[in-house]
């Protein structure tokens, strides 16, 4: 019983993150394509610290398994690619892990750009996007 409770809650959470983030709206870019072009990019500082970094993410979590560790890795590098002027600075790796927790992949890689715009309008001083 209480295995299924948290499993309600957490896929409440992560209806509730997507809906308040604006993440869950259409995006002009598909995540497959923009996942395409970050891995066929030339190797970049950003990718080789993702790399260092992966492996000593939440070791004790359900990203231990090698499909975990690739679904951070291609997040991270999809993220960097997108935001070439911030590219992926060195604990991105717990942050993305935590969403990765609660979201797929894919919600997770829209859930932290969705975050990372509305950080930008607030330091723009803009009320919406």
């Amino acid at each position: 019983m209480i295995d299924n409770v948290c499993v309600r809650v957490c896929c409440v959470r992560a209806q509730v993150w997507m809906i308040l983030s604006g993440a869950e709206h259409p995006h002009e870019l598909a995540y497959a394509d923009i996942l395409s072009a970050a891995t066929q990019a030339p190797v970049s500082d950003s990718s080789k610290q993702i790399d260092k970094d992966v492996h000593r993410t939440f070791k004790d979590k359900n990203l231990e398994s090698e499909e975990g560790i690739e679904e951070l890795r291609r997040v991270l590098l999809s993220y960097a690619w997108v935001n070439a002027d911030i590219g992926y600075c060195q604990s991105m790796n717990f942050i993305a892990a935590t969403f990765l927790l609660y979201l797929g992949e894919e919600d997770a890689f829209w859930y932290a750009v969705s975050l990372r715009l509305r950080a930008v309008v607030r330091m723009c001083g803009r009320t919406a996007l």
